[in-house]
This record gives C-alpha cells, sequence and structure tokens, in this order.
C-alpha cells in the first residue's frame, strides 16, 4: 500500500499522468455524462462515437475527455487491482468528487459534505457491492475520510458509508436522491484541469 494517496481530485487533473492505458476497456463512454459542443450524452448510454474499445474522434475528441482519466488510469494502488478494471467490475470512479448535502427534517440545518463518486453500468445495478468495488469505497472511506456515492444516471444517486465512517460500524446507505447540478460540476472540472477551456454542461 503506498502512504502517501496523491487522489486526482485533491490536484489538478492536468498535472496527474495516467499510470497505464486503458486497453480494451471503453466503459467511461457508457457510463460517464458528457456535454460538450462536439458531444453530448446521459450517463448510462454508449456515446455514438464510441467503437468499444476505441474512440472515432480521438484525435480530435471534445476537451472533458481529454482531461478526464477514471481513478483505475490515475490511484496508484486501485490501478494495482486488476479486479478494479472498469470492464470486469462494470462500475467507473470518477476522480471528480461531488458534494451532497444533508438537511435536517427537524431544524431544516444544512451541511455539506464531498464524496467520491462511483458511476454503476445499470445493466449491472448490483456491481457496486463486489468485493474489489467495495474495498475501493473503503479505501476511500480510510485513507480520505470519504463516503462514496453510486450513480447509475446523471440525475439521482445513493450514499454509501463503509464501517470506517459509519456510526453503527456497518455498511450503511442512504436512499436520498443527489441531483447533479451540472454549472457546478462543469466549474469544479474546469479548475481542476487548471484552464481556460470552454466546458459543456457535464463534468466530463
Amino acid at each position: 500500500m503506498i502512504e502517501e494517496v496523491l487522489h486526482p481530485t485533491l490536484t489538478k487533473l492536468a498535472d496527474v499522468e495516467p499510470l497505464r492505458a486503458c486497453g480494451s476497456c471503453s466503459l467511461c463512454c457508457k457510463l460517464v455524462p458528457v456535454a460538450s459542443p462536439q458531444v453530448v450524452k446521459d450517463a448510462g448510454v454508449w456515446c455514438d462515437h464510441c467503437t468499444k474499445p476505441g474512440c472515432a474522434i480521438y484525435a480530435t475528441r471534445p476537451m472533458p475527455c481529454r482531461v478526464w482519466s477514471c481513478c483505475w488510469l490515475l490511484d496508484a494502488n486501485l490501478s494495482e487491482v486488476d479486479a478494479l478494471e472498469p470492464r470486469k467490475c462494470h462500475v467507473v470512479i470518477d476522480p471528480v468528487c461531488d458534494e451532497v448535502i444533508f438537511r435536517s427534517n427537524s431544524t431544516g440545518e444544512e451541511q455539506i459534505e464531498t464524496v467520491v463518486q462511483m458511476w454503476c453500468d445499470p445493466a449491472y445495478p448490483g456491481a457496486w457491492r463486489s468485493p474489489a468495488v467495495r474495498a475501493a469505497i473503503d479505501y476511500y472511506g480510510k485513507r480520505m475520510k470519504m463516503a462514496t456515492i453510486i450513480r447509475f444516471n446523471n440525475k439521482t444517486g445513493f450514499l454509501v458509508r463503509p464501517p470506517s465512517l459509519s456510526p453503527t460500524g456497518t455498511w450503511e446507505e442512504s436512499e436520498q436522491a443527489a441531483p447533479i447540478d451540472r454549472n457546478e460540476m462543469r466549474d469544479k472540472l474546469k479548475a481542476l484541469d487548471g484552464g481556460d477551456h470552454v466546458y459543456g454542461e457535464a463534468h466530463r
């Protein structure tokens, strides 16, 4: 286990080089939403330009696709786990964190929490429960003190807390809806990239 965790969410994406190649995996082209002048697609549907594997417009792909890579390519710990290759585990771990708002029913007080974002293939809705993916959720919980939001689309999601972050010491799931603020996520990716590129509505 690497002692110093330089997760891409804590640096600028432009400064992080992938540790390995995508190989025959193109699952991000299905699971992650994109909205740019060139490409517009929702989460959970294949991009029209994906050649499975590969991209028909790779040389001219939009900037969000150029600067983004999944954490299996970027995280030194996760890249060593073969079972976490997205095409095998059916989950894409996003280097761009999200934020969820917890609102008290009694007081109305709001609390914002930064969370790791994972995109799960809707064709395999239970894939995030696999031992490898759960180990990754637990890894982020222990090393970064972050819970994980599981998304099947770009509108809602549910929160998963590993035992290390749970008051009960067990796995916990929240059924709360968690819509994406597209403008907020666009600005977040732009800040991580460190450039002045014009991004579309979605965060990739």
